[in-house]
């Protein structure tokens, strides 16, 4: 089993150095970033069967500014481990509302157009602050690789960290990654807009690629997902 709880994560303002935001959260259990050929990634600590739950985790709203962040991990024993995260970088777009999302370690995910994860439970804070999700195994997952998602379901436009020629090795492999908005494919694009984060599907009826009331449907659909849905 994966995190049974959702991972408390506290972001605050920092002036050490050059960093302009610090967030704390308990060290991971169920993974782990490490050094990969695309610099970071998230690789399991545990074996996940398809459809089990692999951890629940909350994000943060922050500024649609460049600036560094200070993750700093704390273990049961009270070792830190700390990360140095680019807000451009680790953090996603949200266009419309000029902000961007900010996630704990998630924020290490490499793509991939075969991932194997996805997120469903999605909500928000009353106060505007952030909110949290559930992370689903789509796939079975071994102790030692690497833990992927799919940007262009979590991102409408990423212009700032777009791929230009995507390294994943999918025999699907998309090339380009620059957000949902930029998939080429008609057929593509109407296959996976079914299962577009809730953010990728308010910006395409904003964009008015969907109606209102495919919106309203994907939306109503995904906010009923369960894990058991991905077995």
């Amino acid at each position: 089993a994966g995190e049974s709880r959702p991972a408390w994560s506290i972001l605050e303002v920092c002036n050490e150095g050059p960093y302009k935001y610090k967030m704390r959260r308990p060290l991971a259990t169920a993974y782990e970033v490490r050094d990969c050929v695309y610099g970071k990634g998230m690789y399991s600590l545990k074996n996940f069967k398809k459809g089990d739950v692999m951890y629940e985790e909350w994000w943060h709203v922050i500024p649609n500014e460049p600036g560094a962040i200070l993750l700093e991990l704390t273990g049961e024993d009270g070792q830190q481990t700390k990360y140095e995260m680019d807000v451009y970088v680790h953090s996603v777009l949200n266009p419309s509302k000029n902000i961007r999302e900010l996630f704990p370690l998630d924020g290490h995910m490499n793509h991939s157009c075969e991932p194997n994860t996805t997120c469903i439970n999605g909500y928000e804070h009353e106060d505007g602050t952030g909110g949290g999700y559930t992370t689903v195994c789509i796939r079975d997952i071994q102790v030692g690789d690497q833990i992927t998602c799919d940007y262009d379901l979590i991102e409408w436009d990423c212009p700032d960290k777009g791929i230009d020629t995507c390294a994943c090795g999918a025999p699907t492999c998309r090339g380009r990654i620059w957000g949902f908005k930029h998939i080429p494919s008609e057929d593509v694009k109407r296959q996976m807009i079914p299962l577009a984060f809730e953010n990728v599907l308010r910006e395409a009826h904003l964009s008015g690629y969907i109606t209102e009331e495919e919106c309203q449907e994907y939306l109503k659909r995904r906010a009923t997902e369960t894990a058991a849905d991905f077995q």
